[in-house]
Formats: C-alpha cells, sequence, structure tokens
C-alpha cells in the first residue's frame, strides 16, 4: 500500500486463449490493455510488481513495510468470510 515504482512492460503482445466455447484464440494489442493484461496474468502466476523492479528497490519497499507493520500503520488483511 501507498508504494509504487516503474515496472517495464511489452508495448505490444499477442496472448494465445481459450474462449469459452473451447476455442483457441489469438489476440494481439497495445497500449493499455496490453499492460493491463501482462498486470493480470502476473497475477495468475502469483507475481507482484516488486518481482519486477531491482533488488535494491525492492528491499528499500519492504523494509518501509515492515516498518510501518511495526508501528501500527498497517492493519491486517481481513477475511471476506
Amino acid at each position: 500500500p501507498e508504494h509504487y515504482a516503474d515496472v517495464s512492460r511489452a508495448a505490444a503482445i499477442e496472448l494465445l486463449y481459450v474462449d469459452y466455447d473451447n476455442k483457441r484464440q489469438v489476440l494481439r494489442t497495445d497500449g493499455l490493455l496490453a499492460t493491463c493484461l501482462q498486470h493480470e496474468i502476473d497475477h495468475l502466476d502469483g507475481l507482484l510488481f516488486v518481482d519486477h523492479i531491482s533488488q535494491l528497490k525492492r528491499n528499500i519497499i519492504l523494509r518501509k513495510l515492515q516498518k510501518a507493520k511495526r508501528s501500527g500503520a498497517l492493519e491486517p488483511a481481513r477475511s471476506l468470510a
């Protein structure tokens, strides 16, 4: 939360997927849609934005998060149940 870093992503992508009718499809796109799709695929693959940045930047962000947690500034995640 409240921590940002620039992530390099491909400007254009070709996405292979299976549609609702179980047919293989190809989507070629660029711009914002390409960026959003890459972001969402990262989620499906279990990747976070810190996995895309340098180790130095990642360590800085993780230290800040640990400090915020120790000071009580971060609340634990709540269950939706």
